[in-house]
């Protein structure tokens, strides 16, 4: 998770586009979709703080089943 999360800070850090939220995505077998978000204070492209939305957001998941997919994806205020 915060592979992919730093993934994602340095993606938007090349844009230079803050995030302002960052949302996880778990696919369970059998192809079972869960999201989950979690809102930063301000935007920003700052990898620590994206590291610990998406932990927190990982930590809204109760499923305990085999995962067939994780990811991270920031979005952005318009």
């Amino acid at each position: 998770m915060t592979r992919l999360a730093r993934e994602v800070a340095a993606d938007i850090a090349a844009e230079q586009r803050p995030a302002a939220r960052v949302v996880v995505k778990v696919r369970y077998v059998p192809f079972i979709t869960q999201t989950h978000g979690h809102p930063l204070g301000e935007p920003t492209t700052d990898p620590a703080p994206i590291e610990r939305a998406a932990l927190a957001a990982l930590d809204q998941f109760r499923g305990r089943r085999a995962v067939r997919l994780l990811g991270v994806r920031a979005e952005f205020d318009r």
